[in-house]
């Protein structure tokens, strides 16, 4: 459905530059000249009614709010600065110079709110708030240096924002959504609408009352290869979504942002112009409308409910059954994102069924079981003490390796000494063998070789906590593999399934990278177990880890980058069928629930040409200590997975033996395996 073009659209183009335009809710259009500094106020035909030439000692227009106050700053007297539409000056109040208050976000409680940048660090934000009736107007407070915005709906939902640029209050225009499936959240932010933690894809931002506007950031054209914007009106009181306006559909215009709507139906734009100007446009969406697709309200329905009656329309109609996670891996209950997230999880299904059947079809005519996200209930897994991987068999031999493991059998029982050959037995069970297959004595044992066959434990900790720690690890492997993995998993599966859920379990640490060494000895896979988050090292480690618990053997590889200020990076090498494949789940973290999968079961040519790291120093582990690549093959050239290096992971069915992922045109996709 295309929008409405007719008498009634007015667009307007200027004849000068302007900066970003303003919108008020009665239709009046604020604009200001980007050279000339002109102020330039629009009614809602967007026909000038009014023009004036602020100090030019004033910033650009800090924004409008809907007392009709025009805000600018004076950076020369430090003074933040209200005008009516014939720019006269109403109120000034004066600010800390220590900053620079770079634009007007909303009224919130009762006050003004405007975001600033230290003068100094521009990384560095404050808010400062401001009483909004004149006869209150009082001084300017920072509210501090490093704002953190959780909304009172962040707990469940998983949202926050953070640092350089701030969501306007009336807004939610740093959330998306990849289909149209929305829920109407109480509380959240305003009273308004929310989108799914996972969603990517069409920016969506609050305009008028009930009604959204989302532009598609990220739809490909198939002929040109070219990125578009695509937008359509969301009218959530009526529960309709309009046509689409395309730039291409606007004469000239290279990009569209909405500003918001007048009246019934009308959509004010922003136009960037593919000259370099910018303009306005008045859009009328028509009258043609299709429902939204899985409207939920969750002032009035129990979202377990909405999400049992999607599942029942995913396998009633189109033989698709998805079990969901009711749970989190501590045993609580799921969250309303969570809720969230597995809705939309089922109702891309039903969208990609009803578009293209053939793809989400089960081959032999029966219910198609894709996984979402952990959802086994089983007990086959049991905790594994003793794992090895090949290569560090071949390069320490049987005598090492027994010795580690009668330090991991000491370890677990609590014991001071264990039978050990020689010193460089003892030193590399406490040290380098300890990191990658036991990490928990690794962080928390030393080791110290006495004669006489024996080595000596030094507990860092008081024994009673150690062995509470130990056992606690243990029960979370064993929790984790049990959740994640069937029984009858292949390799394949498995490390597919353990990828998926690394990519959900763990957050990459920055803080943990900016002083890696300096903080050499809190870094461990361990860790990464225990805090959820970790540098690729630990994440690796733990990775591979988990692989060598369920029986796939599996190494970390290292390499150098080809550019000299950039720092080693570690992964992992696991061979399936003979194959050598690269995975790297530091890099296949995303901030959504959709997996990378350009870096699983990858080439050393995607990771040295698209990477930048250099095959001929790939190692296994060690950080260059083996030279593994001159002694041992552990080559990744096989391509037959090459098909999901370009998209990212949804699901998978063991039965069907099919992979469905999403590719760069936003549809899923099916790959059998």
């Amino acid at each position: 459905m295309q929008p409405t073009v007719s008498s009634i659209q007015y667009r307007y183009e200027f004849d000068f530059m302007i900066n970003e335009p303003f919108l008020l809710d009665d239709g009046t259009v604020i604009i200001e000249e980007m050279e000339g500094r002109t102020v330039h106020v629009l009614n809602d035909e967007l026909k000038e009614v009014q023009s004036f030439t602020p100090d030019e000692d004033y910033s650009a227009v800090l924004g409008v709010d809907s007392d009709g106050y025009i805000w600018f700053s004076c950076e020369k007297d430090h003074k933040l600065i209200a005008t009516d539409f014939k720019g006269r000056k109403l109120n000034e109040h004066d600010y800390d110079p220590q900053y620079q208050i770079n634009g007007y976000l909303g009224t919130y409680d009762g006050q003004k709110c405007f975001w600033a940048v230290d003068d100094e660090d521009y990384l560095k934000t404050a808010y400062f708030y401001l009483a909004g009736d004149d006869d209150k107007a009082g001084d300017i407070t920072n509210d501090g240096n490093e704002i953190t915005y959780i909304t009172d709906g962040n707990t469940e939902l998983g949202y926050e924002w953070k640092g350089y640029n701030p969501p306007s209050y009336d807004s939610l225009d740093l959330i998306s959504s990849r289909s149209t499936w929305f829920f109407h959240v109480p509380g959240h932010v305003t009273e308004g609408y929310a989108f799914p933690k996972s969603s990517l894809g069409e920016g969506v931002s609050f305009m008028k009352g009930n009604v959204l506007c989302g532009g598609s950031e990220f739809c490909v054209d198939r002929e040109t290869y070219k990125y578009r914007h695509e937008y359509r009106l969301y009218d959530m009181d009526a529960r309709t979504v309009s046509g689409v306006l395309r730039e291409e559909d606007v004469p000239g215009c290279e990009y569209l942002s909405p500003l918001g709507t007048l009246g019934d139906g009308y959509v004010i734009l922003k136009t960037d112009n593919e000259d370099g100007s910018r303009g306005i446009l008045l859009w009328s969406a028509g009258n043609e409308t299709s429902p939204i697709q899985g409207f939920c309200d969750f002032t009035k329905d129990d979202p377990a409910e909405c999400l049992t009656s999607l599942l029942s329309v995913a396998k009633d109609d189109y033989g698709i059954v998805i079990t969901p996670d009711r749970t989190e891996h501590d045993g609580t209950a799921a969250s309303l994102g969570d809720f969230m997230a597995e809705m939309e999880f089922a109702n891309n299904f039903i969208l990609t069924a009803q578009a293209n059947p053939e793809v989400v079809k089960p081959k032999k005519g029966e219910l198609l079981h894709p996984e979402n996200k952990s959802n086994n209930d089983g007990a086959h897994y049991t905790f594994n003490p003793h794992v090895f991987s090949g290569f560090y068999l071949k390069e320490h031999g049987e005598e090492r390796r027994d010795a580690f493991f009668r330090y991991v059998d000491a370890l677990r029982a609590g014991e001071d000494e264990y039978e050990c050959p020689n010193e460089s037995c003892a030193n590399w069970s406490g040290g380098r063998l300890a990191k990658y297959f036991f990490p928990l004595g690794f962080i928390y044992t030393s080791v110290e070789y006495v004669g006489n066959g024996r080595a000596r434990i030094t507990y860092l900790i008081p024994k009673e906590e150690f062995l509470a720690k130990e056992k606690d690890f243990e029960e979370r492997i064993v929790e984790i593999l049990n959740d994640v993995l069937e029984e009858d998993y292949t390799d394949f599966e498995k490390a597919l399934a353990l990828y998926e859920f690394m990519t959900e379990y763990t957050v990459y640490d920055y803080d943990m990278l900016e002083h890696s060494v300096e903080w050499m000895d809190r870094q461990s896979g361990y860790r990464v177990l225990m805090e959820h988050q970790g540098i690729c090292w630990e994440i690796a480690c733990l990775y591979r880890y988990l692989l060598l618990q369920c029986g796939v053997d599996a190494e970390e590889s290292t390499g150098l980058p080809v550019k000299e200020d950039e720092d080693m990076h570690e992964w992992n090498y696991l061979a399936l069928d003979g194959k050598g494949y690269l995975i790297d789940a530091t890099w296949g973290l995303t901030e959504n629930r959709e997996p990378n999968m350009e870096y699983f079961l990858f080439t050393d040519d995607m990771r040295e040409r698209r990477d930048g790291y250099i095959i001929d120093s790939f190692d296994i582990g060690g950080y260059g200590l083996y030279g593994a690549r001159k002694v041992y093959s552990f080559e990744a050239n096989d391509e037959r997975y090459s098909e999901l290096w370009y998209g990212t992971f949804l699901a998978f069915d063991e039965e069907e033996k099919c992979i469905f992922y999403r590719n760069i045109f936003g549809e899923i996709c099916r790959f059998d395996y």
